[in-house]
């Protein structure tokens, strides 16, 4: 069974016993740990990185105006936030 020794999956299986009544459900998610365990190292798995880096001159002006863009939303938004919440304020502390 994959790179573990039979008595590591006895062992998994009695602690999953422990903490879980149903048989039923005991057995699918040791089936699901063996797969998991199994295929762990033969399915090559996509890693997020932070970085990007455009291949091209062109597509990287265009990601930088993108980003510029979305800077720019994010400035005019959270004015109109600030506007509105010092509204409020001066409204609410007109009514008391």
């Amino acid at each position: 069974m994959g790179y573990l020794e039979m008595k590591d999956y006895t062992k998994i299986k009695s602690i999953l016993e422990l903490f879980l009544d149903n048989p039923m459900r005991i057995d699918n998610i040791f089936k699901s740990l063996v797969l998991f365990l199994e295929t762990k190292n033969t399915i090559p798995i996509k890693m997020e990185t932070n970085d990007f880096k455009p291949t091209d001159k062109i597509s990287h002006i265009k990601v930088d105006k993108e980003i510029r863009a979305a800077n720019t939303a994010l400035d005019k938004f959270s004015n109109k936030l600030l506007k509105e919440s010092a509204k409020q304020r001066k409204h609410s502390s007109a009514i008391k």
